[in-house]
Parts: structure tokens; sequence; C-alpha cells
């Protein structure tokens, strides 16, 4: 068990591999905001950097 956070994460990783997924934005999102939540906050910004996107394009992501 890695923790609420790392296992949202864990799970969230494949979905946001693939940018063409129809789950990308909200996997995106799960990931960054655990990375968030366990201070890891230059992590978030690579990830993201990782697909051409930064934090302010995570603005406008909600979940269903």
């Amino acid at each position: 068990m890695l923790g609420r956070h790392a296992d949202a994460e864990e799970l969230a990783q494949p979905w946001a591999a693939d940018p063409d997924g129809l789950d990308f934005w909200e996997a995106c999102l799960i990931v960054v905001r655990s990375l968030q939540a366990r201070d890891r906050h230059t992590d978030a910004e690579a990830f993201l950097a990782g697909h051409d996107l930064s934090l302010r394009d995570m603005d406008d992501v909600y979940f269903d």
C-alpha cells in the first residue's frame, strides 16, 4: 500500500500516458494533484512538461 495519493497516481499513470485517450486530462489531473499533495511540485511540472503541458493547462480540467 503506497498511501492514498501515491495509489491514485499509480492507477492514473497508464491513462495519462495516452494523449488521445478519453480519460487523458482527468488522469493527468490526478497525477498532478497527487504529486502536489506530497509537496512534489517540481515533479508535477516535469510530468506535465513531458506532455508539452503546464500547470496552467490544468486550470480548466474538472471531473465529470
